[in-house]
């Protein structure tokens, strides 16, 4: 049933790109 999961959040991928990115600088702000 969830053969195109992505065809239902077309934004998904970009979400998850902006958490790595947020994720990444908090990395680095905090060390």
């Amino acid at each position: 049933h969830f053969l195109r999961p992505d065809a239902r959040f077309p934004g998904l991928e970009a979400l998850k790109a902006a958490i790595a990115k947020d994720a990444a600088e908090a990395r680095a702000v905090l060390g």
